[in-house]
């Protein structure tokens, strides 16, 4: 019996962030393995990791900022 069925929704470690964004969007993910070319594990994006990145680079202070608010 197999666990998973369905092919792997994954990023590269060369896409940019807003890409791995809209690839968990549009499949309705939270989370996206980062695959080398040998399809090894070699990270993880999550929603958060993509919430603090548009922080840092669209809001005063950037995500730390928040913590101090």
């Amino acid at each position: 019996h197999q666990i998973m069925t369905r092919a792997i929704v994954a990023a590269s470690p060369d896409d940019a962030v807003s890409d791995a964004a809209c690839q968990m969007f549009r499949h309705g993910i939270s989370c996206l393995p980062v695959l080398d070319e040998d399809e090894g594990c070699v990270g993880i994006v999550t929603l958060n990791d993509v919430l603090r990145w548009l922080l840092d680079h669209h809001y005063e202070g950037g995500a730390s900022a928040c913590k101090a608010a």
